[in-house]
């Protein structure tokens, strides 16, 4: 009988072998203790945020501006690049995009 060897898939081999992982691939849950969130990923940044129920804080664009958590809505994901992020209470959660889809 044959031997199938497995082969050994790392990280790296993202969607190559498992196909595209959506739009956004990372997320980060920024809250209180956590607060100020400053997205620092080299060439990526936060491309969206999405609010949890009764969270207290909000957003500052990355070219300036800020949105305050009473005009966003729980569960909506907001497209908009970040440069920081506050939470007071509850949890503001980043979304990192996915460079590998177009």
């Amino acid at each position: 009988m044959a031997q199938y060897n497995r082969p050994t898939l790392t990280t790296t081999d993202g969607s190559a072998v498992w196909g595209s992982f959506g739009k956004y691939d990372k997320v980060v849950a920024v809250v209180a203790g956590s607060s100020p969130y400053i997205p620092k990923t080299s060439g990526v940044g936060v491309a969206a945020v999405m609010v949890g129920a009764s969270t207290v804080g909000g957003i500052t664009g990355s070219l300036g501006g800020s949105i305050v958590h009473t005009d966003l809505t729980a569960g909506v994901v907001y497209e908009i690049g970040v440069s920081q992020i506050n939470v007071a209470s509850g949890t503001i959660y980043a979304l990192y995009r996915n460079m590998n889809v177009t």
